[in-house]
């Protein structure tokens, strides 16, 4: 019996290794974010935050966890924002972290990342990869562009946050 050899490009068509290269930034990304995630709650207990809920580690792994991942990485960037208030906002929320106010934009994103998920997910148990509807691939892939775009501000929003509280906790000191 004669085996026939397929070439490469047989078995996996264009859109196939298109589709797989185009996965490579998004994973990065994904990781990417797990870190800074993960740094970013570790630095706000450098900062001297004591009500924070979790460990770094369970933040970024919550984002991993099925069920878990629609509400813990949202209530952990939310108290970061909280915990990094500039003395300003701590003093006008009385003391209380509990009580500063959360910028809109982490909501947005949030919601955005919800949709992202929840139609993904809708999207893989249909099964239609290839079939003619493709309208909830659509639906999909915006929701998660939406949602990569808010997070870009978010991060950048935060990060700018904890820096400025590093800076008034640095001034504080000497």
């Amino acid at each position: 019996m004669i085996k026939q050899i397929q070439e490469p490009s047989a078995a996996m068509g264009g859109g196939d290794v298109i589709a797989g290269l185009a996965m490579i930034p998004a994973v990065l990304g994904a990781i990417l974010f797990l870190i800074w995630n993960y740094r970013l709650y570790k630095n706000t207990f450098a900062l001297g935050a004591t009500s924070l809920s979790y460990n770094p580690g369970f933040v970024a792994a919550s984002q991993l966890i099925p069920f878990v991942c629609f509400f813990t990485p949202y209530l952990a960037l939310r108290q970061v924002w909280q915990a990094t208030a500039p003395e300003r906002e701590m003093a006008a929320s009385g003391g209380n972290a509990h009580r500063v106010h959360v910028t809109m934009l982490l909501n947005i994103w949030w919601g955005f990342n919800v949709l992202a998920m929840l139609t993904a997910g809708a999207f893989i148990l249909s099964g239609s990869y290839d079939g003619p509807d493709q309208s909830l691939k659509l639906i999909m892939r915006t929701f998660s562009i939406v949602s990569s775009i808010f997070g870009i501000f978010v991060i950048k929003a935060l990060t700018r946050r904890q820096d400025a509280r590093y800076a008034e906790a640095a001034a504080a000191l000497g």
